[in-house]
């Protein structure tokens, strides 16, 4: 083998030790099916880091070749940065298309903060149940015992009317307003 067969050689493996390639489908045995810039189709599990997955569906993919043999390749997903969400220094990011979950050492954010923070179901619960114990009071004044009028004696007309428009109505209950399958606590 002369020396520019051999450089040759050489410098095609090192090419084909990273490529970029598109996604064409996901098959039935959870395996996927690539196409690598030189038409080579490759069909393989893809390639996850530690302890996270995500199943691509379309886009680009990174193929890592053993020497440059893709025989001996792994493939790992890529989704576009420019669709990821503005983060800072420290934070973590999952996203897709569509949401975003950034993690920091402060708070989570999911899909974004201008709707405030989740409630605090338990507080909240306390809290109504407040107001729930006035609405019981004003309740049992109005659909109570009649009231007499001052000065005449006879049943107080504004209770009557209270009472006609509050028949039939109750008092909510939050019981059953928790969602326990997101949870969330003060630390840890």
């Amino acid at each position: 083998m002369n020396i520019n067969n051999f450089i040759s050689s050489i410098s095609s493996k090192i090419a084909n030790m990273i490529t970029i390639s598109k996604f064409i489908k996901r098959n039935n045995d959870d395996t996927i099916q690539v196409k690598s810039s030189y038409d080579k189709t490759i069909e393989k599990k893809e390639l996850f880091p530690y302890g996270f997955i995500a199943k691509a569906k379309e886009g680009e993919v990174i193929i890592l070749s053993k020497g440059g043999n893709f025989d001996s390749s792994q493939i790992l997903p890529i989704l576009s940065s420019d669709k990821a969400p503005e983060i800072k220094e420290g934070d973590t990011c999952i996203y897709n298309e569509k949401i975003s979950i950034i993690i920091n050492e402060d708070m989570i954010k999911i899909g974004g903060d201008d709707f405030g923070g989740l409630i605090k179901i338990e507080e909240l619960k306390k809290e109504l149940e407040k107001n729930n114990q006035i609405l019981k009071a004003i309740l049992n004044i109005c659909l109570g015992a009649p009231i007499p009028e001052a000065g005449n004696g006879a049943n107080s007309a504004f209770q009557l009317a209270l009472s006609t428009a509050l028949a039939g109505k109750t008092i909510a209950n939050f019981g059953n307003i928790e969602n326990t399958k997101i949870v969330h606590g003060a630390n840890n």
